[in-house]
Order: C-alpha cells, then sequence, then structure tokens
C-alpha cells in the first residue's frame, strides 16, 4: 500500500483533531468553564459542526447576557451527548495525542538533520570562498557560492520553524494531558470520579480474583447532609463535602483510592486489605471527621460538627464489582438505621 493510499484512510476529523482542540479550549476560557470532560466534549462537537442542534443551542446561551452556565453546559450533555458520543471524542484524544508523538519526534529528527547539513553548508561556504580560482572557474565558483548561501538562509528560516513547530506540539500534548487528569477527577472535591471509581474498582478485583487475594471497599456517607443542604445552602454544603473528602484523603495512603460515589457519597478501594484493616481505617475516617467544628471565617458563624456513616466490606473469591457492593452498600444501610455516626461491616 502506497502513501497516497494510507492518507486517505485516515478520519478527516483526526486530521483536524488539534485545531479542534484549541477552538473547544479557548471557547471554555471565554465562557468561564471548567476544562472538564463533559464541558469539552459539548464544546468540541460544537467548534467540530458534528451536530448544528446542539450548535444553535449553544449559541444562544452563550449570546445571552449572562453567557452559559454550568447547569445549562450539563443539559446540553445530557441531551446532546450520549456515552458512544463521549467515546468518540476520547477516542479522537488518544488518535490525537499519539500523532502529536510522532509529529514531535519527526520534527526533533528533521531539526537534528537540519543542524547537520547547515554546518556543512557553512564549512563548504567557506571552503568555496577561501579556494584560490583557476581562470575560467571563477564564475562557477561564484555562483556555486551564491547558492550555497541562499540554501543557508533556507536552512535557517527552516530550523525557526521547526523550532516553534515543536513548541507548539510540546504545549499541545501537555493540554491534553491535563485533559486525561481531570477527566478522572472530581471537580468539586479534588478526589477520583465515578468513572474513574468504577474502572479501578473493577481492575482491583481482578488482580484480587487472579492473584487469590483480598480487598475491602468502605462507603462513606455523610449523615444528615440534605437537612445541612437546606438548612445553610448549596454553598456551604459544598465546603462540607470538600473537608470530607480532604480528611478521607488524609487517613488513606499508598495504592488506596478515594473517590466521590455521587452526592454526599464517597467510597474508598482498599488493595490487599482484610476487613479488620478496613474496619480500622473506617474508624479513623468517622473519628477524624467528627473532630472539626465548621466555622465560616467570615461572620464566625458555627455549623456544628460534621459526622459520617460507614459500611465496610471485603471481597470473596469470585466476586463481582456488583456483589462487593451491595453487602458494602447493605452494611452502611445498617449504620444509617443504627444511629448513624458509626461502622458496621457486612457479615
Amino acid at each position: 500500500m502506497n502513501k497516497s493510499e494510507k492518507k486517505e484512510e485516515i478520519d478527516p476529523l483526526v486530521e483536524k483533531s488539534a485545531e479542534y482542540f484549541r477552538l473547544a479550549i479557548s471557547a471554555l476560557s471565554r465562557q468561564g468553564l471548567a476544562l472538564s470532560p463533559s464541558n469539552y466534549a459539548v464544546f468540541f462537537i460544537h467548534v467540530s459542526g458534528q451536530d448544528l442542534a446542539l450548535s444553535t443551542r449553544l449559541a444562544t446561551m452563550m449570546e445571552s447576557a449572562e453567557g452559559i452556565t454550568q447547569v445549562q453546559c450539563d443539559q446540553l450533555y445530557k441531551e446532546f451527548i450520549d456515552d458512544c458520543g463521549l467515546r468518540g471524542v476520547e477516542s479522537i484524544r488518544h488518535s490525537l495525542h499519539s500523532r502529536i508523538s510522532q509529529s514531535l519526534h519527526d520534527a526533533q529528527s528533521t531539526l537534528n538533520k537540519n543542524n547537520d547539513y547547515q554546518g556543512k553548508l557553512q564549512s563548504f561556504s567557506a571552503s568555496i570562498k577561501n579556494t584560490p580560482k583557476i581562470r575560467g572557474e571563477s564564475l562557477l565558483a561564484d555562483g556555486m557560492l551564491n547558492m550555497t548561501k541562499d540554501m543557508e538562509l533556507h536552512m535557517s528560516s527552516m530550523h525557526g520553524n521547526l523550532l516553534e513547530s515543536i513548541s507548539e506540539l510540546t504545549q499541545l500534548r501537555t493540554q491534553i494531558s491535563a485533559l486525561r487528569q481531570q477527566a478522572s477527577v472530581d471537580s468539586l472535591t479534588g478526589v477520583s470520579n465515578r468513572h474513574a471509581l468504577d474502572t479501578s474498582f473493577k481492575q482491583m478485583l481482578t488482580d484480587a480474583n487472579n492473584n487469590n487475594q483480598r480487598m475491602s471497599a468502605l462507603m462513606v456517607d455523610i449523615d444528615h447532609f440534605k437537612s445541612f443542604n437546606d438548612r445553610y445552602g448549596h454553598l456551604i454544603g459544598d465546603q462540607v463535602l470538600r473537608y470530607v473528602a480532604q480528611v478521607i484523603k488524609n487517613q488513606v495512603k499508598g495504592h488506596d483510592l478515594v473517590g466521590r460515589y455521587g452526592g454526599e457519597e464517597f467510597m474508598v478501594l482498599l488493595p490487599q486489605t482484610l476487613l479488620e484493616g478496613a474496619e480500622a481505617l473506617a474508624k479513623q475516617i468517622c473519628s477524624a471527621v467528627s473532630q472539626k467544628t465548621l466555622v465560616n471565617k467570615g461572620n464566625e458563624k458555627d455549623y456544628g460538627n460534621v459526622f459520617v456513616s460507614v459500611g465496610v466490606a471485603q471481597s470473596l473469591p469470585g466476586d463481582t464489582p456488583n456483589d462487593l457492593f451491595r453487602r458494602m452498600d447493605k452494611a452502611l444501610y445498617q449504620a444509617k438505621s443504627r444511629g448513624r455516626n458509626r461502622v458496621v461491616c457486612s457479615s
């Protein structure tokens, strides 16, 4: 297969992904929206012209006095982009990252060859200039000297262009790496998001089963969070979520993973950990969360203490994620029904 045939097989969307990436990131920045996977997907579909209906709705929102809000962007994502669509955007992103890496390698290789050739041209130019001219060869030598100088100028210009291209490609690759990292993080609390939890949960449990090992998991739920939100407002509620997430992160170590499962629930995945060790960690988390009184720094308003309930479960041979989750969730329900602010282990 020749080169032209290979080129025809490349998806045109992938060819323009770098341009679409820049446009989407720039648009998100102008609107003051976070660089989250769902926001990026909405704006990527928009700038790439893949969905006219989405673009029309998005343009109307952006042209309004207040601009597009995060809530509106979330609605567009749910309405126009399903899981399949997001996988498509992710596929393009992975392909783009690969192509950028290859382009960087090619550009660096060309730059090295350019430097070598430019050095040889300069040496050849000096040699011609300093060589005594034999009668009849003067005109030819002068012509070669001029051509060599022209080539030097061309190679110098190419050198500058290659350096600029390498700089742009390096910056673009850095932006894509940052996007990949953000795709696994909950934007409010800074811990892993639900997608990252689900992926890691499956992998950890598969590893445990394959190696005849055990893992444990905790489900941490903030007690009376809805009442707290209703009484003090969502901004204070968000502060509570961040506080609890940070406390949990401070208690874990190594390959343990903390993530926000949803709402006021957090999950802690503990590879190669038996029930006794998981229970001890859960009690540490309960104690650490409840020790601090929340106070508004602006008006010194005291919001009292925060308490959590924790359900703990250990994997059994052949468990699926759903099996382990059901036991953990049942233990959490028992902790709630027994008065909250406590730890219950799955029997």
